[in-house]
């Protein structure tokens, strides 16, 4: 199915979360390739999959936010201007 039930109803899929399902396909370590099979709803048909699957990626937006302990563990490993790269 290319939707999803949240507390507000069914919503459709966004390009991100149907791409993190497929790429789940396969077994981790053993399986070099690794097959998605989306089943059709009376919702959705073969467009609308096609339009979700061809659709870019969403922009990933970043909730990395280091603490004091984070930043101390690093510049225990790494040079300053390596650490300055990670953290900013």
């Amino acid at each position: 199915s290319l939707s999803k039930r949240t507390g507000e109803g069914v919503v459709s899929l966004t390009a991100n979360e149907l791409r993190q399902m497929c790429g789940r396909a396969g077994r981790r370590g053993k399986d070099v390739v690794g097959h998605s099979v989306v089943m059709r709803s009376r919702w959705e048909g073969a467009p609308e999959g096609f339009a979700l699957v061809t659709r870019p990626a969403d922009p990933l937006k970043s909730k990395f936010s280091p603490n004091y302990g984070m930043v101390l563990n690093l510049l225990d490993q790494k040079p300053l201007a390596e650490c300055r790269q990670v953290v900013e």
